[in-house]
């Protein structure tokens, strides 16, 4: 994990407009327990590149790692979803923050939005998990 850390500080010092760049040393600093790390690099993207889907996501995910920012992690992937409703990776976290809240039925819902204008595995096997946590078994196993 330091060499990739390494790696990528080098690719953003290279590319510093490239927002995959810093998802890749963000993902690096959560794998390896550094989530002050995370946190500082991730409010540095949303200053440098700005208040964007993308942006708003890559917080939202660092959030979610913070027991104490759950509430704001919710805000930042809500404010995301208004910008961008088919942004997959904002659906997908929203939806993995309903599954912890057990709010299946706003996970169910808003997974059908998100399907209702694109195709994706990773959205159809969620909404499967989901309509398993109802019993929607036979929907589900459509969804599978």
């Amino acid at each position: 994990v330091q060499e990739a850390i390494i790696h990528f500080r080098e690719a953003i010092r290279l590319a510093p407009c490239r927002l995959d760049c810093y998802e890749g040393l963000i993902e690096c600093y959560l794998a390896s327990n550094g989530l002050r790390e995370a946190t500082v690099m991730a409010n540095n993207v949303y200053k440098t590149l700005g208040a964007n889907a993308q942006t708003l996501t890559l917080l939202a995910t660092v959030c979610l790692e913070d027991p104490v920012a759950q509430e704001k992690a919710k805000t930042l992937l809500d404010k995301a979803l208004m910008q961008r409703p088919d942004y997959i990776k904002a659906v997908v976290k929203k939806a993995e923050l309903l599954s912890r809240e057990q709010k299946y039925d706003d996970g169910i819902a808003l997974l059908r939005n998100a399907l209702a204008n694109q195709s994706d595995c990773i959205l159809h096997r969620m909404l499967g998990d989901f309509l398993v946590a109802v019993n929607e078994y036979q929907e589900a196993m459509d969804q599978y």
